[in-house]
């Protein structure tokens, strides 16, 4: 987890797909130990999978209408080992030490993500970031702003979680120094995206929480201190921000060329990963671009994941998707509620504030095209996970009741 928020600094690019390939060896020995909890994950979310299954059947039918078959290979392998990252996480991490390493290695990524940002270039030019490359935003390696602020969002939901569940001290004192660090980090992407997630994840908190509004209305306190002192230090930080001719305008011509490519094939779309050297033939049909160097001379991704789904894998694929995510997101939330009627508060509250992750993490998908993202796909593994710790512990409240007594 923690070298995948890393992996995009300096003789680390090779190191996710190193490892990947030992958790899977891993995870197909263990698996012939777990059979029992295997299939019993495969039954209690017997759509999710089916539902998994048929999405990457779609994405992968689709290179064989896409103009660029190699593209849309790519594209596909990529789903795939996000894909096979969700399955081995939701069939093997079944206990609550499990979930909170998971959770907490997140947490931990992020914040040596910020660290290393900071320590190696600080805040530079992105040049990764739609019509920012004048302006001094922390990104880590490759990793675009926009997509750590994501990260960053769901890290900071997941420590507020994790301080809720663990209440070894140590634990506590390692959350609490972080979330300033997450918090600044935040901040000093720049990033609209990642302001906007932060905003739905303290509206979805209060929601979802209720019996923590106080705490998720204050943590608006620290959060607003630091935008204030950051924009503070760096006025013009807060101009790219607030007006709207700042960096990432371009954003929403690659949206407009998104809807009109969809429009014309709106039921299988143009192949998946086949945006991009579709994208020029569209300069003129939507009509006149202010940056249309983002098409022509360096083509970007839509940056919006549920639009380039649906100008890529058409309404079908989208709708499949949708339909993994609302799957998982019920998934999540099941596990909170189990957990509560087990007796454990906390982990109810650990669970909604991974639904309020997730929820963020979508968020800020309005402004990414993050899909295959594996970090996301373990975000939304922790839900399984989750349930798979509630249903052991509701069992084992069942077999100690008392005889014709059963535990609701």
């Amino acid at each position: 987890m923690v070298i995948l928020f890393l992996s995009g600094l300096p003789g680390l690019s090779g190191a996710p797909t190193g490892v990947a390939i030992l958790v899977l060896l891993a995870w197909i020995i263990a698996v012939r130990t777990s059979g029992p909890d295997v299939r019993a994950m495969s039954t209690a979310h017997r759509g999710t999978l089916l539902a998994l299954v048929a999405f990457l059947s779609w994405l992968t039918l689709s290179i064989t209408w896409s103009l660029s078959p190699s593209g849309a290979e790519e594209d596909v392998r990529k789903w795939l080992i996000a894909a096979t990252t969700f399955v081995v996480i939701a069939t093997t991490v079944r206990s609550a030490r499990g979930c909170a390493l998971l959770a907490g290695a997140f947490v931990a990524g992020a914040a040596l993500a910020v660290i290393a940002g900071l320590a190696m270039t600080g805040l530079q030019p992105a040049s990764n970031a739609i019509n920012s490359a004048q302006d001094a935003r922390l990104s880590t390696g490759a990793t675009d702003p926009n997509y750590l602020a994501a990260m960053l969002v769901a890290a900071l939901a997941l420590s507020a979680g994790l301080a809720a569940w663990r209440r070894e001290p140590w634990v506590r004192i390692a959350l609490a120094s972080t979330a300033p660090l997450l918090l600044y980090g935040l901040v000093a992407t720049q990033s609209r995206g990642g302001l906007i997630a932060a905003a739905v994840a303290i509206v979805t908190a209060i929601v979802f929480l209720p019996a923590q509004r106080r705490r998720a209305l204050a943590a608006t306190v620290p959060l607003l201190a630091v935008v204030a002192l950051f924009f503070a230090v760096n006025p013009a930080a807060y101009q790219r921000v607030t007006q709207k001719d700042g960096g990432g305008t371009g954003r929403s011509e690659l949206w407009r060329i998104a809807w009109q490519m969809s429009a014309d094939h709106p039921l299988v779309g143009v192949g998946v990963n086949n945006f991009l050297v579709r994208e020029q033939a569209y300069v003129r049909k939507v009509g006149p671009l202010k940056f249309a160097e983002l098409v022509t001379d360096d083509p970007k991704v839509v940056h919006n994941m549920y639009l380039q789904m649906l100008a890529e894998t058409g309404v079908i694929g989208l709708a499949l998707f949708l339909m993994v995510i609302g799957a998982l997101l019920r998934a999540t939330y099941r596990a909170a509620r189990l957990l509560e009627r087990t007796g454990d508060v906390a982990g109810g509250t650990f669970a909604r504030c991974v639904l309020v992750s997730q929820l963020a993490m979508l968020t800020a998908s309005v402004f990414l095209s993050n899909g295959p993202d594996r970090r996301y796909w373990v975000l939304f593994a922790l839900g399984p996970a989750l349930w798979a710790v509630a249903r052991t512990r509701s069992h084992a409240q069942d077999d100690t009741a008392p005889a014709g007594q059963t535990i609701s």
